[in-house]
């Protein structure tokens, strides 16, 4: 059974989107930066093909400027790529922290650490793994922090 295809969060986040294969990827979803989601929206609106390719061209320099922007660090350490994924895209659905942004208590930070980390040769040295929690360990979301509760 074959990959399903990339989708274009994952082609940004990954620097593969290429304006003259993937263009069509910008009628999907929106992505979150507003730069890019307006540029989307932009594409979407075009008139005409080559307008629409001067977007497609725009969105993909847009893209590896942001990618650019964020330095090395996912390549060299993966985790704060995976880390940063939580808040940036899951926001809490109920509860007391309703739609507020899904941020990794210290104990699942310390999880996805060791769940990318990697060996001299810079390879993955977990393929797959598992968490258990117990009843009554906290998994459910906190409140949120207020900053005069410190």
């Amino acid at each position: 059974m074959a990959r399903p295809p990339k989708s274009l969060a994952e082609r940004v986040r990954d620097g593969t989107f290429l304006a003259r294969r993937h263009a069509d990827l910008l009628n999907g979803p929106r992505l979150r930066p507003k730069a890019l989601r307006e540029l989307q929206a932009d594409y979407k609106a075009a008139a005409s093909e080559r307008e629409r390719r001067a977007l497609a061209l725009d969105f993909q320099e847009r893209a590896r400027e942001m990618i650019a922007a964020l330095g090395d660090r996912s390549s060299t350490d993966p985790s704060l790529a995976v880390a940063a994924f939580f808040p940036e895209n899951l926001r809490h659905q109920k509860g007391p922290a309703a739609g507020q942004p899904f941020r990794l208590e210290p104990w699942q930070r310390e999880f996805v650490d060791e769940l990318y980390r990697l060996d001299e040769r810079g390879n993955r040295i977990y393929k797959r793994a598992i968490l258990g929690v117990p009843r009554g360990n906290g998994k459910s979301p906190s409140p949120p922090r207020s900053a005069s509760s410190s």
